[in-house]
């Protein structure tokens, strides 16, 4: 059993891992942090609590993250991508729920031992950790973040991948201070390898023995929908945090090389950008906090059947 504390903006694919994550024997969540990203703050931890409602897992602690990013600038969201809403075309009422102060993220470390955190949002919520509390961030035993791009175009802008750009003084916070060979980073070298079709949804609606079923329609069908104008060349959407968190239960599924990364901040052309020695003879040092493992291919099938395994329910 891993125990896994999430920190999100979740949005469409965020929630796909967040079904994924509950609905699987080996995961068990041990709190949300719910911060800016994929929309306004306000409407994340709107969203992240429906989520928990709807699979019946409020006793889950819901916790506030950061608002806005550590430069202080108004954050671009992209509701085009996951709905005004954030959850494609589910609308969240406004009510009441609990939400714990930012305190709760030490109190679950201090408590649970071998946790791993997987960050699948803007990396400003977890560097607020790591600058708070420094010394407790170091029992962490594995960081996954959904974040960067290796050699290969960005997705907001020609060169950076979303993450890593909503705040690249967040994301080399988190990457000079987690450890040597602690971080895997989950760039979108592979994160968009994980394609999820129409037909895998309707199979999961149809099938699935949870609640599953009821949500997923509604998240994925404007998801899609935008993905189909962007290139209408993919035969579904790429799950980008789905992926992420499919690597926490089946790390065997991935390839990957081991890297000193750091983040650009504040070039004009390439704020955000991944910055990696992908050399045949690369200059690495594994002394270093920022040595990390970067995943860069998949098996896609066995991707595939582990997550219609776990999301149908029949395992």
């Amino acid at each position: 059993m891993r125990n896994v504390l999430i920190f999100t903006d979740i949005g469409v694919d965020d929630t796909f891992a967040l079904l994924y994550a509950f609905n699987h024997p080996d995961i068990r969540v041990v709190g949300v942090v719910a911060g800016f990203g994929n929309v306004s703050k306000e409407k994340v931890t709107r969203n992240a609590y429906y989520v928990l409602k709807q699979m019946n897992k409020e006793n889950i602690p819901l916790i506030s993250g950061a608002a806005r990013s550590f430069s202080g600038d108004e954050p671009t969201y992209y509701e085009e991508i996951h709905g005004l809403s954030g959850l494609g075309n589910i609308q969240t009422e406004i009510e009441k729920f609990t939400l714990s102060n930012f305190d709760k993220v030490f109190e679950i470390i201090d408590e649970i031992e071998d946790l791993v955190i997987v960050n699948m949002g803007r990396l400003t919520s977890l560097a607020m950790a790591y600058i708070t509390s420094p010394e407790r961030m170091k029992k962490i035993a594995r960081v996954v973040i959904m974040g960067g791009a290796f050699l290969v175009p960005g997705n907001v802008t020609p060169y950076a991948e979303a993450n890593f750009f909503g705040d690249p003084v967040a994301a080399n916070v988190v990457l000079d201070n987690t450890g040597p060979n602690k971080i895997v980073l989950i760039p979108l070298n592979v994160s968009k390898k994980g394609i999820i079709t129409p037909s895998l949804v309707e199979s999961i609606q149809s099938e699935s023995i949870t609640e599953i079923g009821s949500l997923i329609g509604q998240l994925y069908e404007p998801y899609y929908d935008f993905y189909k104008k962007q290139k209408p060349s993919l035969n579904g959407a790429p799950m980008h945090d789905l992926l992420t968190i499919v690597y926490v239960t089946n790390p065997s599924l991935f390839k990957s090389v081991k890297r000193n990364v750091t983040v650009e901040e504040s070039s004009y052309l390439t704020t955000g950008v991944s910055v990696a020695d992908f050399r045949d003879q690369p200059q690495v040092n594994e002394d270093f906090n920022n040595y990390c493992e970067i995943l860069l291919d998949i098996d896609y099938p066995a991707f595939i059947t582990e997550v219609a395994t776990t999301m149908i329910g029949k395992i």
